[in-house]
């Protein structure tokens, strides 16, 4: 077993490195372990005021008082460059590293704080979740909701919406609300 560096460290690595060095380019990303990688973003998502699980490349090249105005963009830059290229994103690709995963509770608190949720990389399992803490709100059966409610301002997001959803359903071909419980696994079967 080597050293093992922490979050702490880095945060104070970056902070100290001079514009005439490298930067965050020699920064070794590989070397940092993943649990200690969830840290850091864990403080830069506090610091921007929202669930590490919703951030997006913007937060990653956003300078952050946390690192004396520099920005996590050499993380992402080397995600980019070294991940599996599956069909996962380079910032699905961090966070899974770091070990951080989105749930139901983040969406809303994503939302409820005024951030923009990236759709696409939510889980349907939890979009499902998400609707049916909607539906528990509006007091109708998940399976029963229409498109309205994607659009009603709700008190479980303090007055913000799920108009995204919208979005997601148009761009994934749910031809409605009933294929979206369908994908979400929430719909009525014929033996219900």
């Amino acid at each position: 077993a080597g050293i093992k560096l922490t979050a702490e460290e880095v945060v104070t690595y970056i902070k100290t490195r001079t514009d005439n060095e490298n930067k965050e380019r020699r920064m070794y990303w590989d070397r940092i372990p993943g649990e200690e990688i969830g840290r850091l973003l864990k403080m830069a998502a506090e610091e921007l005021g929202l669930p590490a699980s919703m951030l997006k490349t913007e937060h990653l090249t956003r300078p952050l008082e946390l690192l004396g105005g520099k920005t996590l963009g050499g993380l992402f830059e080397h995600h980019y460059l070294y991940r599996d290229r599956q069909e996962q994103d380079t910032i699905t690709s961090v966070l899974e590293r770091a070990g951080i995963q989105i749930t139901s509770n983040d969406v809303i608190e994503c939302i409820k704080s005024g951030h923009q949720v990236y759709w696409r990389r939510v889980p349907w399992e939890i979009i499902g979740e998400v609707l049916q803490k909607v539906a528990d709100e509006v007091g109708v059966p998940l399976p029963f909701m229409d498109e309205r409610y994607l659009t009603h301002p709700l008190a479980l997001l303090k007055g913000h919406t799920l108009g995204g959803i919208r979005h997601l359903m148009t761009r994934e071909g749910a031809g409605g609300m009933s294929s979206l419980t369908e994908k979400v696994g929430r719909s009525i079967t014929a033996e219900d």
